[in-house]
């Protein structure tokens, strides 16, 4: 698979957005998962300069920080994007794909209305998130986490509450 290319080319993402009438200001697109240096290193600088072009914000990386704002509406939202899976070596992988689960300062947080951890997480074709799974959930509520979007399951998961906050586990 290493130098393929699958149809995810620069037009072909801003043709699809645009097809399905997606605005590309309003993307907020994470990084942080197990293929994201499928392409090799050089293919994943040519992703970050296609997505930047294209003017869809990202978040998982480790230039971005641990937690990453952006504006929606009059609200600013935290972003806290990592990944528990890596396809790779550890060295490339960890210097430019947070692997950071709630290591996350709480001056980060500051200014932001909701924070929302969004993790790559959890075995693949599993319709029930794991104890760990649901332990790093509670975990991520307890660290200010109002909104958790996990994914990686390629199924259907629960949703639940923790305190406050929702989780998708996804």
């Amino acid at each position: 698979w290493l130098g393929t290319h699958h149809a995810m080319s620069e037009r072909f993402l801003a043709d699809a957005l645009a097809a399905a009438g997606i605005a590309r200001d309003r993307l907020v697109l994470s990084l942080a998962n197990n293929h994201v240096l499928d392409q090799g290193i050089a293919g994943f600088v040519e992703t970050l300069a296609a997505l930047d072009r294209l003017g869809i914000r990202t978040i998982g990386t480790v230039a971005g920080g641990p937690v990453q704002s952006h504006a929606a509406g009059s609200l600013t939202i935290g972003f806290a994007a990592f990944t528990l899976w890596r396809n790779t070596d550890t060295a490339p992988f960890e210097e430019r794909i947070s692997m950071q689960t709630a290591e996350w300062p709480r001056d980060a947080m500051s200014g932001v209305d909701l924070t929302c951890a969004v993790p790559h997480w959890d075995w693949e074709f599993r319709h029930f998130p794991r104890k760990a799974t649901r332990a790093l959930a509670r975990l991520l509520a307890d660290k200010g986490a109002g909104l958790i979007v996990g994914h990686h399951a390629h199924v259907v998961q629960p949703i639940e509450r923790i305190g406050r906050g929702v989780t998708a586990y996804r």
